[in-house]
Parts: structure tokens; sequence; C-alpha cells
């Protein structure tokens, strides 16, 4: 797969001449990406090779032991059928696989596990994780955050909203294009919830840098625009 073909299959994606994708790993896309709005709700699935599931591995093992002769003399015979060189065809081997993806693969079978959803908290060190033996997550543990301020309820008036608003819609169309700010909305660039928590924050005159925003939000995306919100705010 080039570069070539990547590009102009997301450049088509965004522009809304396709609307979903069915990809393998290589195309750099992970479960994390089925949707980075933290208002949607994105469904990844996995397709895995029946040689990973411990269930057939065991099964496979099993009808191999029942194969073996129990009789020496058949054994003998074997043993000379053995030493005949094999066919010339090449016999593939399934690719072994990290840690963390065999344990997601078979968790439902795994002492100790059970549930998919404790490998992901395991893997990612969610707070809520609950370790298990025989897995060590790669993955730097995240630092805490600052506590971020705690906002008194208020009725946020449509007008509070306008420039933030106006900002979300027009970064959409310029990055995007028109036509996936039509179909999939301007929380492409900055989710609603997140918005929201903006103008609350604004309100309260809680925001007055990109630290702040980012200690008030914690927005991921807050990096790149950081500046041009804080400006829009003050």
């Amino acid at each position: 797969m080039t570069t070539y073909f990547k590009t102009d299959e997301v450049k088509s994606f965004t522009d809304g001449d396709t609307w979903g994708f069915c990809m393998t790993e290589s195309f750099g896309m992970r479960f994390g990406r089925a949707t980075r709005n933290m208002s949607l709700e994105g469904t990844a699935i996995l397709f895995a090779e029946k040689e990973y599931f411990d269930q057939y591995k065991m099964e496979k093992e099993k009808r191999k032991r029942q194969a073996m002769p129990s009789n020496p003399n058949k054994q003998q015979a074997v043993a000379v059928t053995d030493n005949v060189p094999p066919p010339h065809h090449k016999i593939s081997q399934p690719t072994a696989l990290e840690p963390g993806m065999d344990h997601l693969i078979n968790a439902d079978v795994r002492p100790g596990i059970g549930c998919r959803h404790k490998v992901l908290d395991a893997f990612f060190k969610n707070e809520t994780a609950e370790h298990f033996a025989g897995f060590i997550s790669v993955i730097p543990k995240r630092t805490k955050q600052p506590s971020h301020s705690h906002i008194a309820k208020f009725s946020m008036a449509s007008t509070d909203f306008k420039l933030v608003d106006d900002w979300q819609e027009d970064t959409t169309q310029k990055l995007y294009g028109q036509a996936h700010l039509h179909d999939l909305g301007p929380g492409l660039v900055m989710p609603n919830n997140i918005l929201n928590r903006i103008v609350e924050c604004a309100h309260f005159h809680k925001i007055k840098s990109p630290a702040d925003l980012l200690r008030e939000t914690r927005w991921s995306g807050v990096n790149k625009p950081g500046d041009d919100i804080v400006t829009l705010i003050l």
C-alpha cells in the first residue's frame, strides 16, 4: 500500500466521496481512530484468524494427541515414514501476537480476565484498570493532570456560543471541506462537550492562557488552536 494511495483515499474520505474504511493496521489506524468526537460513539471490528484463538489451539492440540498411535509397531512405522522428504510447499506460520492483542482476542476464556474492557484498561493504564497476571503494558503511565475548576450552573444564551461556534465551523470547513462539515459536523475539530466547557469557563473568566484551556477542558487537541481560542474568549 503506497503513501500516494493512502493520501488519495484519505482525501476521498474527507471530501465526502468515501463513507467508510475497511483497513489493516498498515494504514496507520487503530481502534482509537473510530471516532475522535467525545460526544459520538464509534464501532471498531477486529477480524482475527482462527489460529489466534485459544479454543482452536486447544482443539488442534487435542486432535494431535488423539492421532498419535499407541502401538509401538505403529510408532516405528510412523518414524520410518517421517524420514521421507516432505513435498516442496511452503507452510505459512501465524505471526506472533503482541501480549495485549493476544489477551484482547482471548479475554473471554483467559483466567482472571473475562472481559475485553479489562485488557484495554490495563493496556492504556486507565485509573480503573484491574491488573491480571501475565500482562504488563508497554505504554508509559499518564501523569495526573491538574484539577479543573468547578463551575456553577447557569443559563447559557445562544450568543455565548457564537464566537467559538463560528471558529469551530470555519476551521472544519478549512481543514476538511464543506462536504465533510455538512455530513459529519464541526465536532471534527472540537467536540461539542469541549465547546460547552469553554463557554462555561469563559463566562466565569477561568481561561486566560492555553495552559488554562488545557487544564479546564483536558482537550487533547488543544496544542494547535490554543492561542486562537484564548484570543476569541478574552
